[in-house]
């Protein structure tokens, strides 16, 4: 087992999160008026010549409407050069309340998990770790091995193994889920159904968890990566296959 406080190498730099509003490049500005002149009302109709103002943007929706914010990975995920800086959020003044009745400071995550089966089925192995964004360092890392079984299970056990120490961690009140198996995470969302027997336990199980980290207002949401993003939990994952 490696120390807990690692650098982190290299990470994937997720895309930002649309900006909800538009701009108003239509709108012209006024002539202006002589000194005495008489200002006439405004009337129902634009000058000639004038673009028409756009339409006032609708309501934003709420930050949590969808369930785990429907982060179905869509944002791409850039390929940067060799140890790009780490977009960290600003610093939170606000503290979470503790089930002691204290205060926890609040912390956002990266959760990166990863799965190996050799010989799907075969033996298998998971890994997972958690990067804190704001100090840019892995504060938890785990592999497990598993008995024989397929890709798409040792994917999810790499899911449940992280959940699991998040669900510990009370300063955990962002997760932003990462995994490079498109079936986990579009599962985890509801965009596919869950067809598989071998998977019903497992994607039950997780579903629980993050119902457990909502419970004590946790924000969560999924993002699906490339494989070559996902370097040190493959490796994590490789690492627990016992062969």
């Amino acid at each position: 087992m490696s120390p807990t406080r690692d650098r982190f190498p290299s990470f994937p730099v997720l895309a930002p999160y649309p900006v909800h509003g538009i701009a108003n490049p239509g709108l012209v500005p006024a002539a202006p008026v002589r000194p005495g002149a008489a200002l006439s009302p405004p009337t129902g109709s634009n000058p000639a010549g004038a673009a028409a103002p756009p339409p006032a943007p609708s309501a934003p929706p709420p930050e949590e409407a969808h369930d785990d914010e429907d982060d179905d990975g869509g944002g791409a995920v850039a390929a940067l050069p060799s140890a790009p800086p780490l977009p960290a959020d600003p610093p939170t003044q606000a503290a979470a309340p503790s089930a002691s009745g204290g205060a926890v400071p609040r912390a956002h995550f990266f959760l990166f998990f990863d799965g190996a089966s050799k010989g799907n089925p075969g033996p298998s192995g998971a890994g997972a770790y958690l990067l804190e964004t704001e100090s840019q360092e892995i504060r938890w890392r785990q592999s497990c091995g598993l008995p024989n079984g397929t890709n798409n299970e040792a994917e999810y056990h790499g899911l449940l193994i992280g959940l699991e120490q998040a669900v510990t961690m009370p300063h955990v009140t962002r997760l932003t889920v990462i995994g490079d198996s498109e079936l986990v995470i579009k599962q985890m969302l509801g965009v596919y159904r869950v067809r598989a027997s071998t998977l019903v336990g497992l994607h039950a199980r997780a579903k629980d968890l993050c119902n457990r980290l909502r419970a004590r207002r946790c924000r969560l949401s999924f993002r699906h990566i490339d494989r070559c993003l996902n370097a040190l939990a493959d490796s994590l994952a490789n690492d627990g296959v016992q062969w």
